[in-house]
C-alpha cells in the first residue's frame, strides 16, 4: 500500500523486531557491551557503599543506643528493619543475630556475623543470606555536638546475576544506608527536640 510505512526489520540501527502473538513489537536495542560487562560481572566482585551521621551523644551513649537490648532501637527506628531474631553474644564478645527487613508487604532476613566488635570505636560483620552481601564497618568519632557514626559496605555479589547490581544500584544502595543511619540517629535525639 502506498503511503503506509515498511514495519521495521533487524537491519534498522537502533530497533529489534520480535515476534509477539500475532503482531510484531519494537524493542529498543540495549546497549549490549556495557549489560554483557555487567551480566559477565565475576561472583564475589566489589564495590563500598560509605555513609555517615551525627548522633547527638557520646560514642559510648551511641554504641549503647545502636547494640544495646538486642538492637532494640534500630527497630524501633528503623524505617525497613521489621525485627531482630536469634541474638547471641558469643564467648569472644561478637554478637550473631538475623535481621528480618522489609519491604511494603515482603521480609527478607539477612545474617550479621560480627568478627570485630570494640565498643566505643568500632564494628565489622559479615552480611550473609542476601544477593549482595559482603563486610560492612562501622566507626565512631568524637565530634562536636556528638558522635559520628560512619558506615562502610564492602558490598559483594553472591552469584554472577548479582554481580551486574553492586554497580547498577550503588546509588540506591547508598540511598538506602543513608537513610536508615539517618533515621537511626534521629531516633537518638532528646525527645523535646524531635519536631
Amino acid at each position: 500500500m502506498p503511503g503506509r510505512p515498511h514495519p521495521p526489520t533487524p537491519r534498522d540501527p537502533g530497533v529489534a523486531v520480535r515476534r509477539q502473538g500475532i503482531g510484531m513489537a519494537l524493542v529498543p536495542r540495549l546497549p549490549r557491551r556495557r549489560l554483557l560487562n555487567a551480566l559477565q560481572a565475576k561472583e564475589g566482585s566489589m564495590r563500598s557503599v560509605d555513609v555517615s551521621a551525627v548522633f547527638p551523644l557520646s560514642p559510648e551513649e551511641t554504641w549503647d543506643f545502636l547494640f544495646g537490648d538486642q538492637l532494640r532501637h534500630i527497630v524501633q527506628f528503623s524505617p525497613t528493619v521489621a525485627a531482630v531474631e536469634e541474638f547471641e553474644m558469643r564467648p569472644d564478645g561478637t554478637p550473631f543475630y538475623r535481621m528480618v527487613n522489609k519491604l511494603g508487604p515482603l521480609r527478607k532476613r539477612s545474617t550479621s556475623d560480627y568478627f570485630i566488635h570494640e565498643r566505643p570505636t568500632r564494628s565489622a560483620n559479615r552480611v550473609l543470606g542476601l544477593p549482595v552481601g559482603g563486610e560492612f564497618h562501622m566507626t565512631f568519632e568524637p565530634v562536636p555536638g556528638g558522635t559520628r557514626v560512619s558506615g562502610h559496605w564492602q558490598v559483594q555479589a553472591q552469584n554472577r546475576l548479582a554481580g551486574a547490581l553492586p554497580r547498577m544500584m550503588h546509588p540506591l544502595l547508598t540511598w538506602y544506608l543513608q537513610r536508615e543511619l539517618r533515621a537511626w540517629a534521629r531516633g537518638a535525639e532528646p525527645r523535646d527536640r524531635i519536631p
